[in-house]
């Protein structure tokens, strides 16, 4: 048999159509309506959404400062403004913690002091810087000697303190590995906001 031979012996009109009723068959079983195209996107969105095993742990940022030669650390999330030079306003009367009140952007604000909550001894000098604290607008300023670094610490290097009673008059969540105290600022805010 020849090649000439075997090319007149193909019908090429009805292998094409062959062919083409094929493709659109199997096409056709991978056409989705809409709702199915919706679903298969969703499933594919929450496969991609989960995390990695061997991702990166969860992380506490804070800001922290020192007071009293101590370092402590508050959530990011807590706060607004960091003042690295206040003027106190001293209120006549006023009961520890508050220290006074403090200008925040055009608007006055409540100054505490934490020394007492913490368990720290009054000194007489003030310091004169200031961590602005609230969620969506100013509740309160707390004093700090220093405002030192943002930090960002696994959630799981946050140990309770020991006794398991909370410490600084139960406001604070624990300690980090590196000794930096984390405030409550949520348990602050709702006690003196």
């Amino acid at each position: 048999m020849t090649p000439k031979r075997l090319a007149s012996s193909i019908d090429w009109s009805a292998l094409r159509e062959q062919v083409d009723r094929l493709a659109r068959e199997s096409l056709g079983t991978f056409e989705l309506s809409d709702e199915a195209a919706q679903e298969v996107l969703e499933a594919r969105a929450r496969s991609l959404a989960r995390p990695l095993e061997g991702e990166a742990e969860e992380l506490l940022q804070l800001v922290s400062f020192e007071l009293a030669g101590e370092r402590y650390g508050v959530e990011t999330r807590f706060v607004l403004e960091a003042l690295p030079s206040v003027e106190v306003a001293v209120i006549p009367g006023a009961e520890p913690p508050v220290a006074g009140i403090c200008a925040c952007r055009g608007r006055l604000v409540p100054l505490l002091d934490l020394r007492g909550i913490l368990r720290h001894p009054a000194v007489d000098h003030r310091p004169r810087q200031a961590l602005v604290l609230g969620e969506r607008a100013p509740v309160f300023a707390v004093l700090v000697d220093a405002i030192l670094d943002l930090l960002e610490v696994p959630v799981a290097a946050v140990q309770p303190l020991s006794g398991g009673t909370g410490g600084g008059n139960g406001y604070l969540d624990g300690v980090t590995t590196e000794a930096v105290q984390v405030i409550a600022a949520r348990d602050l805010l709702d006690t003196y906001g």
